[in-house]
């Protein structure tokens, strides 16, 4: 089936943004008064992350920032009708060339030097003309038909939260996915705030529970080559969990019942290279306090020269995309839930400060979508960076898991067993989108109103499982151009895998979670309880039940029952004479 073509662009925007408008009583085609505009609600209108704009918003917008106006000659309108389509999983030869000359260009907004003299209305000035400038050298490099660039932060107050917090803090940590350090990485954000001379840059590669020690011993060796001073290897997720469970031990102490056996934790680690160590909690609290000697050396900025503790506590800042672990790792250097987690941008509308301890301060700021290069769409739905519940297209990043996570960890993962190659073909290829998508939706039993597997919910599901780590692909360092094992620690157990390599195991386990499934609904499932044959009431839910849902009984005849609770003489009370009773 060829692909759908789209209507295209700006002129089809504007369109639609002119009929979305309905005309008032005096004919014009604002509903809304000065009067009647929400001042908190067009304050934090404009605080929200835009990282997906109409190529009508995107017109309007430069046009706002360059303090232009336009109108329109007799609403002529042309529309331009360009096709999108999107086959291809691997980047080209071009592509990867145009990339590494381009890869200089992908740069984040400065904030223009300013000082205690300068007032608010020309540092915005400032600050605007500056701004468009950076978004006219981007769109310069989306026009390349060579270059796939993901969808970035266009709004300029979530910009001026980050340099906010970069003026203010002495450390700034950026916080990345341990299984794609490179793609969240921003280089040019560490030339800015190393650009101060006296602040300090550290990586923090978040998720590395679930890397392997190889894995990371990898990555390590790349970030040495790459001269990465300051790096870590960490897991939010894995400190939140023992926090925790110290909490569920202390509140069974305090009520003085018998506490269950702790288990000691076991981390895979290798005792020769302390580079791959997983920090825990207070390994990174002494990490970050050891960065205490900048206090006197850091120049206060004319934003701080108000901050009483600036001189007297280290500030870090926490920088880093949405759906890092950017929030998590807050939560749990505070021991407690201070911050909302989320993973698309705009949850936090404003940089915040936590007062950590005697020693530090943590400076939160709003999660940024920086720009970069990737090969296709497929990529950015699977790293998380597009919506999963929004995509129209779900076989291209489905196929890209297939590529990457081999045959026997998803039948093993997902209790499916996949339909083997044809003779014909590869005996050792790997699985399609459609075998997949098709085996996870016959097993959970999710069709379509016409019977076929419902293939979008199960994509969906299974994207889903990939950003979150239940099935984890691990990408490679460029250093290494030999085989890469990118099979990462996810939930599925290596004894199972090995098993199913040898035996039928698969088959095992996905009949005993259907009888686990099945156990769990019948005894949940709510039951219809039972009408008495000569029962003188026929109640209204007997007769929906027994001819709509999941109770419906095809022998079931309404004229046997009567809709309202009323009182209904059996055929045996019908057929005998009526008694009266005496009265008393």
């Amino acid at each position: 089936m060829p692909p759908k073509k789209l209507t295209g662009q700006l002129g089809r925007s504007i369109l639609n943004a002119r009929t979305s408008l309905r005309p008032t009583a005096d004919g014009s085609l604002s509903a809304v008064h000065t009067t009647d505009i929400d001042e908190k609600a067009e304050k934090a209108k404009k605080m929200q992350s835009a990282t997906q704009m109409t190529d009508f918003e995107q017109f309007a917008y430069n046009a706002i920032m360059a303090e232009r106006d336009f109108t329109a000659e007799k609403e002529n309108a042309v529309v331009l009708q360009t096709t999108s389509f999107m086959a291809k999983l691997e980047p080209t030869i071009e592509e990867i060339e145009a990339q590494e000359q381009n890869w200089n260009n992908l740069v984040i907004p400065r904030r223009p030097k300013w000082n205690a003299e300068t007032t608010a209305e020309e540092l915005h000035q400032k600050e605007r003309e500056s701004f468009l400038e950076w978004r006219r050298k981007l769109a310069e490099l989306e026009m390349n038909e060579k270059l796939v660039m993901t969808p970035f932060e266009k709004n300029i107050e979530v910009w001026r939260q980050l340099w906010r917090v970069v003026e203010r803090s002495h450390v700034v940590v950026q916080i990345v996915d341990g299984r794609n350090p490179l793609l969240f990485r921003s280089l040019d954000l560490e030339a800015y705030v190393a650009s101060s001379g006296t602040k300090k840059n550290i990586l923090l590669v978040n998720k590395a529970d679930l890397l392997t020690v190889e894995q990371r011993t990898a990555w390590a060796d790349f970030f040495d080559e790459s001269n990465v001073k300051n790096y870590a290897f960490w897991s939010a997720n894995r400190e939140q969990k023992k926090l925790n469970e110290q909490k569920a031990r202390e509140h069974l102490e305090s009520l003085g019942e018998a506490l269950p056996e702790q288990e000691p934790v076991r981390d895979e680690q290798d005792e020769g290279d302390s580079r791959v160590t997983l920090l825990n909690r207070d390994d990174l609290l002494d990490y970050l306090a050891s960065f205490t000697d900048l206090l006197g050396d850091a120049p206060a900025t004319p934003s701080d020269i108000s901050s009483v503790n600036y001189h007297t506590k280290l500030q870090v800042g926490m920088v880093g995309y949405p759906n890092v672990g950017k929030s998590s790792t807050i939560n749990v250097l505070m021991a407690s839930k201070k911050v909302a987690v989320a993973a698309t941008p705009g949850k936090t509308k404003h940089f915040q400060t936590l007062e950590l301890d005697d020693r530090m301060t943590l400076c939160d700021c709003p999660g940024l979508v920086f720009p970069t290069f990737l090969a296709t769409r497929a990529h950015m739905i699977a790293n998380g960076l597009l919506s999963i519940d929004n995509m129209t297209e779900f076989r291209q990043p489905v196929s890209l898991i297939c590529r990457r996570i081999p045959r026997n960890i998803l039948e093993t993962g997902y209790g499916i067993i996949l339909p083997p190659p044809k003779p014909e073909e590869d005996q050792n290829r790997d699985p399609t989108a459609d075998e997949l998508l098709a085996s996870y939706a016959f097993q959970r039993g999710f069709m379509t109103v016409h019977g076929q597997p419902d293939e979008s919910r199960a994509a969906r599901i299974i994207l889903k499982d990939y950003c979150n780590g239940k099935i984890c692909y691990v990408c490679p360092p460029p250093t290494v151009k030999g085989e890469w094992n990118g099979v990462g620690r996810h939930g599925i157990r290596i004894e199972d895998v090995k098993a199913a390599e040898s035996g039928n195991i698969v088959a095992q386990k996905a009949k005993s979670k259907r009888q686990k499934k099945a156990s769990k609904q019948k005894s949940t499932k709510p039951t219809l309880p039972e009408e008495k044959e000569d029962s003188p009431y026929a109640r209204q839910e007997f007769v929906v039940a027994k001819t709509k849902g999941k109770f419906a009984n095809s022998n079931f005849s309404r004229q046997k029952n009567v809709h309202l609770p009323v009182a209904v003489r059996t055929i045996t009370e019908l057929r005998q004479p009526m008694k009266s009773t005496p009265k008393e």
